[in-house]
């Protein structure tokens, strides 16, 4: 019978005592009760049970019990088992083993479906396409599990009465792998802009997401939640940012270094020995070029000028300069840094400075310095043995056996009428020299203003830086003067002045007569210098 038709079941038994009628009573294998229409006749006792049949019905045994009471009560049954065919019914899929299911494992999708008769198993994937290869069958296994696994499985129960579908999901768990991280929108990192940073992880179930910035050896904690993105507010070209994608199977890290475009800094710094060297850095992304300009004008290698230049990683450059020319403090030299988003200078002024003196150790110098600071000395203790000497002599020594070549000493005496003059240089005079000379020569000299005539007698040059004019009389001379002098009535006092005309010699030598003094005798009477020599 086919499930949904309609079943009558007919029981009956004789009545062979109608005073004691017997009894009928249906029973079957389902919990339910059933109970059938009784009628009866003259010898017969009838129960029909009617119901319409269904796929519970199927394999179900139903039961009719008579029970006659005679003598004895005596009981009958007689069953029935009903075979119902009907569509697949209660069709489900199941995951061995249960629980979660790992990356690498293997699993076995369990379909099971009520029918009669017995159906055909398809299985097929998040589609109605079959898989491919087709797997039919109540089991589905897959050996050794991966992330492309996961989805959504249909199993597919059909008989001749019909057709009936189930489902599972087979979630294949994992550590996070893959893990990127990209700016966001694409494109350019400028100098001073903000940029957003997105964070991608392949894991099964969803990680959770921390952001860190690398500096050297170190990790600075930037973020952490299920958030995947990150907001660089001052982004530094060549910092490392990055992201960890973290779950309950395990975790992966991934980094991105900021490439930010930025217009150059440069600097500049110079040396002057014998050549002027100057470095120009400059850095800046894109890497900039350099130029070296004179006082505008571009500078090249030349004979004078070598430019030599080198990277300093992806965005510095340096350059040397070297140059021979003189420069002056109006020259100003200047080092141009461009690229695609600025172009800067800086400029280096220069003073005057003095040639470099070389401070090496000379033995032919050492020798030539002692020796004229040797000649020095021997000079020096020449002039201070010559000074103490002459210190020395006696102030009274005069030189009169020469007359035409009469050295005037240190002591002069001019004598007239009234008195006698001694005039003295107080720088000439020796403390060693006697108070009184044990004789005196005397003679008459005469200063006048007038200019000294020729043949004249002057004071030699070693001795002293000014002259005097002198003028030598014999005695006789003197004696007629003085008595011309005594005679005659004066009618004037004599000058008693003495004139010296001062030829200074320049002011580096030393001055010698610097004051004069005098004192006065008794008026003695005056002997010429022949007349002494001949008392003597």
């Amino acid at each position: 019978m086919i499930e949904g038709s309609s079943v009558s079941l007919r029981c009956s038994t004789k009545i062979f005592c109608p005073s004691r009628p017997p009894s009928l009573t249906w029973s079957s294998s389902l919990i339910e009760s059933v109970t059938g229409r009784q009628y009866q006749s003259q010898t017969e006792l009838i129960s029909d049970l009617n119901f319409t049949v269904s796929h519970r019905h199927h394999r179900v045994t139903f039961t009719c019990t008579a029970t006659h009471q005679i003598q004895k009560q005596n009981t009958t049954q007689e069953s029935r088992l009903l075979h119902v065919q009907y569509a697949p019914k209660n069709t489900s899929v199941r995951i061995n083993p249960a629980g979660l299911v790992l990356e690498g494992r293997s699993v076995t999708l369990i379909c099971r479906s009520d029918a009669n008769p017995a159906v055909n198993y398809t299985w097929y994937r998040d589609t109605e396409r079959p898989l491919n290869p087709v797997q039919t069958g109540p089991n589905l296994t897959i050996n050794n599990t991966d992330p492309t696994h996961s989805g959504r499985y249909y199993c597919t129960a059909e008989n001749k009465h019909g057709t009936q579908n189930s489902s599972v999901l087979l979630d294949v768990q994992y550590a996070p792998k893959n893990t990127s991280v990209r700016i966001n929108p694409a494109g350019l990192v400028l100098e001073g802009r903000s940029v957003t940073l997105n964070c991608s992880s392949d894991a099964n179930p969803a990680v959770n997401y921390t952001w860190y910035r690398e500096t050297g050896s170190q990790f600075q904690l930037l973020q952490t939640g299920y958030n995947h993105t990150y907001i660089v507010t001052n982004p530094t070209h060549g910092a490392w940012y990055g992201c960890k994608a973290q779950n309950q199977h395990g975790h992966c890290n991934a980094a991105i270094q900021l490439d930010v475009q930025f217009a150059p800094n440069i600097s500049i710094s110079c040396s002057r020995s014998s050549v002027t060297e100057c470095v120009c850095e400059a850095h800046g992304n894109p890497c900039p070029t350099l130029e070296w300009r004179l006082s505008g004008r571009v500078l090249t290698n030349s004979t004078e000028t070598s430019i030599s230049e080198e990277t300093l990683g992806s965005t510095g450059v340096k350059s040397v300069l070297n140059t021979h020319q003189s420069l002056t403090d109006t020259d100003v030299l200047q080092c141009f840094s461009t690229n695609k988003y600025s172009s800067t200078s800086t400029s280096q002024q220069f003073q005057d400075v003095l040639p470099p003196q070389d401070t090496r150790f000379h033995h032919q110098s050492v020798l030539l310095g002692a020796a004229v600071g040797a000649s020095v000395m021997m000079i020096a203790c020449f002039v201070m043995i010559c000074y103490e000497r002459r210190k020395k002599e006696k102030p009274s020594e005069i030189r009169q056996d020469d007359t035409s070549g009469l050295i005037l000493t240190q002591t002069a005496v001019s004598l007239d009428n009234d008195s006698e003059s001694v005039y003295t240089n107080k720088g000439m005079l020796s403390s060693t020299a006697p108070s009184a000379p044990e004789s005196l020569h005397y003679s008459s000299i005469y200063f006048t203003n007038a200019d000294p005539p020729s043949g004249e007698i002057m004071g030699l040059a070693s001795l002293t830086s000014e002259y005097a004019a002198v003028r030598h009389c014999p005695a006789r001379d003197t004696d007629t003067e003085n008595n011309a002098s005594t005679s005659e009535t004066e009618p004037k006092k004599p000058d008693m002045t003495a004139k010296i005309t001062d030829t200074s010699s320049p002011a580096s030598e030393d001055v010698i007569y610097e004051n004069t003094s005098h004192r006065y005798r008794q008026k003695e009477e005056l002997v010429s210098a022949d007349d002494a020599e001949k008392q003597d």
